[in-house]
């Protein structure tokens, strides 16, 4: 009967009281419905009800960390119920209340959960995954055995900073296993009973005495705690673990290591940097072998310098908004089917930005072109070009909303040969800044004399060559050859002539399918000779 219906809204979070800890040591003592049903008033006081405002307090956090997390202060949402679903015997209460943050489309038993637990004597804040979340438990140990030094870091940090461990064994013999407390993880028994427990919380634990628990401030307390434990819950549910690195942090990417290892103009390279903090947004588009791709990921790693983050999609015609944003996608758990809200890789990576403004994240977008981009980005092309974070817009799928953090920077790169320009949507145009990257025969004449293949230069006079004749043949430098063709280690003659015979000629044989006789004005040899007498 005590969660039956919700008394009106009691406000704000002020507190717990005194009188909290002495409900719940007396109803320990009386744990009866005769003596609860007398006490149902005091116990919507002193806990229920400040328990309830605390998780309405905590409920936007949680929202930044997650869009996809169950928020609703309500009691069998976020909140648990006192009364024992199976009474035995022994007591028909709990003789603590508790509540846990959890995706929404699934439960506090089938997800791991960041938890607030009021006990008798203290409150405990954590993470955990319960016995029933078997999926999460696959995941979990999954990523333990393929990014074990990640998760163990993680962890070990909790436990350095007087946070506790607790891990349940499997029952064994129809023996009830006890909890293991740990507050380090210090042999190869420790990490092997983490591996094969069925529960465990991380959890920090408040005491009745401090006197924090008594004052509205314990919201925010809970709100950094979480905050900090949700790497933690990414590493319980997420096969992405973003932490901090267990070594020293490297130096930041300087322009001058952009420079030296793209072969690009420094004033080229500082005007791409602009561009992208002006709008967020760039596409490096240009014929194949122009050094797209490597550009964009050498230029992300100056921008996120030591801490931030990179990570790299590739779009194709089939390539959708379910997988870019969020979408419904089918899961077994125990033999049942769901179909769950899941978030896409931009959502996740937006999820992970708010939680470190001050450091940048980039997302690569190999081939931009080849997919929908209208279809993938849905409402969000409104937010490329709005990155105010008043400006949210709902997600069709989950119904929160959303926002594109000023932190997080989109680098596209377009082959020009496959597609123009001019084929895409003119609203993703205009929120885009565009970077040309054209074939350049003097990056290639640096990258020889930078690896000690001078007696190869002559190669960027061929290309310059087979570029010029490819102009006057009508061909403009969006489908003329790249310089990278040609950027190999092991370059020689050799090599050459065979990237000629291989890669240069299927392209040639592709522009000029429908014209005859044009094999005469690019026979390799004679090119050759044409470079050489024109550059001396």
């Amino acid at each position: 009967m005590f969660e039956e219906y919700e008394l009106p809204d009691s406000g704000v979070f002020r507190g717990f009281e005194p009188d909290t800890f002495a409900f719940l040591t007396d109803l320990a003592a009386n744990n009866t419905f005769e003596w609860m049903t007398a006490n149902e008033e005091r116990y919507r006081r002193v806990l229920r009800e400040p328990l309830r405002m605390l998780f309405k307090a905590l409920a936007p956090v949680m929202s930044r960390l997650n869009a996809g997390f169950e928020t609703e202060a309500k009691y069998g949402r976020v909140l648990a119920s006192i009364r024992r679903r199976w009474p035995d015997d022994r007591a028909t209460y709990h003789t603590y209340l508790w509540g846990a943050f959890f995706r929404a489309d699934r439960s506090r038993q089938t997800d791991a959960q960041l938890f607030v637990t009021v006990r008798v004597h203290g409150i405990s804040v954590g993470v955990g995954i319960g016995a029933g979340a078997q999926e999460v438990w696959s995941q979990f140990r999954e990523n333990l055995a393929a990014m074990p030094d990640k998760c163990l870091h993680l962890i070990k940090m909790a436990l350095d900073e007087g946070f506790v461990l607790s891990l349940t064994a499997s029952e064994s013999a129809g023996v009830e296993s006890q909890p293991v407390t740990l507050t380090a993880l210090e042999s190869e028994d420790d990490l092997a009973a983490l591996r094969e427990a069925e529960s465990l919380s991380i959890e920090r634990i408040y005491p009745a005495s401090d006197e924090l628990l008594y004052q509205p401030d314990f919201a925010d307390e809970i709100s950094a705690v979480f905050e900090h434990l949700y790497l933690l819950y990414r590493c319980f549910t997420s096969p992405y673990v973003p932490v901090e690195p267990l070594n020293a942090a490297p130096q930041p990417y300087s322009l001058e290591q952009l420079q030296a290892d793209t072969f690009l103009d420094r004033d080229m390279l500082e005007r791409m940097i602009g561009l992208l903090k002006d709008k967020g947004q760039i596409i490096l588009y240009g014929p194949p072998g122009t050094g797209k791709t490597y550009v964009a990921r050498q230029l992300a790693h100056h921008v996120i310098g030591s801490k931030g983050e990179l990570r790299v999609v590739q779009f194709h015609p089939s390539y959708a908004y379910e997988e870019f944003i969020e979408g419904i996608r089918p899961h077994s758990d125990n033999g049942q089917i769901s179909y769950p809200i899941e978030p896409g890789v931009f959502r996740r990576l937006c999820d992970e930005a708010r939680l470190h403004v001050d450091r940048a994240y980039v997302l690569i977008i190999d081939e931009i072109n080849r997919g929908n981009l209208p279809r993938i980005f849905g409402e969000l092309l409104y937010l490329l070009e709005y990155r105010d974070p008043t400006e949210a817009v709902m997600l069709p799928y989950s119904k929160t909303p959303f926002t594109i953090p000023t932190n997080v920077y989109l680098i596209g790169t377009m082959n020009t040969a496959d597609r123009t320009l001019a084929v895409l949507d003119q609203a993703v145009r205009r929120r885009f800044h565009f970077v040309p990257l054209r074939p350049d025969p003097n990056v290639l004449r640096t990258w020889l004399a930078a690896h000690d293949k001078t007696r190869l230069l002559w190669v960027a006079d061929l290309l310059e060559e087979l570029n010029r004749r490819l102009a006057e043949d009508g061909l403009d430098w969006q489908s003329q050859i790249g310089q990278t063709v040609f950027m190999l280690r092991d370059l020689d003659e050799r090599r050459v002539a065979l990237i000629w015979e291989h890669s240069v000629m299927p392209t040639l044989e592709e522009y000029f399918y429908n014209r005859a006789g044009w094999q005469s004005r690019y026979v390799y040899h004679e090119l050759i000779a044409a470079a050489k007498a024109a550059h001396g």
